[in-house]
C-alpha cells in the first residue's frame, strides 16, 4: 500500500508540474499572441508609409521626366500647346504633352517614367503603343496624329539605347536624351 501511495505522490507531483508547465505555456502564447498582433499593426503602418513613399518617389520620376521633355523640346524651338497630363489607357502614360514647332508643326509627346528602365520595359511601351484599343482610347482623349514616344529613367540598363533604337522608342534620363525616337501615327 505504501508503493502505491508513492506512486500516486509522483504522479500527483508531475500534474502539478504539467499544470505549471500549462499555465505558463497559456502566458507564453498569450504573450506571443499579443507580439504578433503589435507586429502586424506595425507592418499594415510600415505598408502604408512605403506605399505613401512610393507615391511620392513616382512623382518625382514623372516630374523630372516632364522637365527633361519640355527643357529639352523647348531649347529646339518647340512650345507645348496644351497642358501637360497623365492618360489612364491600359495603364498610365505619365506625361502627355501636345508641342508645335514653326516648322515641323504639331506632335504629341508621349513618356512613361520609370525609376528603373530595361529592355523589357521597351518592349512592353512599344507593344503597348501599337495596340488598337490603345490608340482608339489616346484618341477618345483628344490624342492623335503623330506622336513621339519617350520612356524616361532614372537608372537605365545598358542595353536600352540598342531597343530603344531598334523600336524607335526615344529614351530620356538625367542627362537628357540617349535615343531619339521615330515619329509615331497614332490615327
Amino acid at each position: 500500500m505504501a508503493r502505491q501511495e508513492e506512486r500516486l505522490d509522483r504522479h500527483e507531483e508531475r500534474l502539478d508540474r504539467i499544470e505549471v508547465e500549462m499555465r505558463e505555456m497559456r502566458a507564453a502564447i498569450t504573450t506571443l499572441t499579443e507580439a504578433v498582433t503589435a507586429l502586424t499593426r506595425k507592418t499594415e503602418e510600415h505598408d502604408h508609409r512605403l506605399d505613401r513613399l512610393s507615391r511620392l518617389y513616382g512623382a518625382e520620376v514623372e516630374l523630372r521626366a516632364l522637365r527633361r521633355i519640355l527643357d529639352l523640346y523647348r531649347a529646339a524651338g518647340w512650345e507645348p500647346v496644351t497642358r501637360p497630363r497623365a492618360v489612364a489607357v491600359n495603364g498610365e502614360f505619365d506625361v502627355v504633352v501636345l508641342m508645335r514647332h514653326p516648322e515641323r508643326g504639331e506632335y504629341w509627346f508621349i513618356v512613361e517614367a520609370k525609376a528603373r528602365l530595361h529592355p523589357r520595359d521597351v518592349v512592353e511601351f512599344a507593344g503597348k503603343l501599337q495596340r488598337q484599343q490603345v490608340r482608339r482610347a489616346l484618341r477618345e482623349q483628344g490624342v492623335s496624329g503623330l506622336a513621339m514616344a519617350y520612356l524616361y529613367g532614372y537608372s537605365v540598363d545598358r542595353r536600352v539605347d540598342q531597343a530603344a533604337r531598334t523600336l524607335g522608342i526615344g529614351i530620356l534620363d538625367e542627362l537628357g536624351e540617349a535615343v531619339a525616337p521615330q515619329p509615331v501615327a497614332l490615327d
